[in-house]
């Protein structure tokens, strides 16, 4: 377990902390989701899927932007009502799921993360990376902050630290 949190630790810092730059600065996504996907894709990674954040990491434009939509549908499914799953293993793969992105959560992402994250919960803008100049990102960060509602961080589902989440799960 210790190997697996110092893989994980390596692997958000090299890839991670770009990862939640785009997700939140570029793409304009809500702060507390965008860990709970990093944390989520850590799980992959530590589940045999070798180099997932780095792979992630390499995608631009719509592949990224698919990839990104794929794991907030997941994080979404994850924040659903469990009883109402209907099978025994249904509902084991549920808390294994949600105990695992609890664990990269509480042992990695938070303490990875906590700068960049504290500087999207207070809207400071950074320059922390470039992007290729034929990607779409400014263009849909455009469209985002034309056409979406603002995020209320009081009010927002997404929040694992939360007892709602990963009550649970102290870790």
């Amino acid at each position: 377990m210790i190997y697996l949190r110092a893989k994980a630790i390596d692997s958000c810092i090299n890839h991670g902390r770009q990862l939640y730059y785009r997700l939140v600065f570029l793409l304009g996504m809500d702060p507390s989701l965008s860990i709970e996907i990093i944390a989520f894709w850590l799980l992959v990674e530590g589940n045999g899927e070798v180099d997932f954040l780095r792979q992630i990491n390499s995608f631009h434009g719509n592949m990224f932007l698919d990839i990104a939509a794929m794991g907030k549908q997941f994080i979404d499914a994850m924040h659903g009502n469990p009883s109402g799953l209907k099978s025994k293993s249904t509902s084991k793969f549920h808390e294994e799921v949600i105990f695992g992105i609890c664990f990269f959560l509480n042992n990695v992402c938070y303490k990875v993360l906590s700068d960049l994250r504290q500087k999207a919960e207070q809207h400071i803008a950074i320059d922390y990376v470039e992007e290729s100049p034929g990607s779409s990102y400014h263009v849909h960060y455009q469209y985002m902050k034309k056409y979406q509602p603002p995020h209320d961080h009081r009010k927002h589902k997404y929040s694992m630290s939360h007892n709602l989440f990963c009550g649970n799960f102290l870790i």
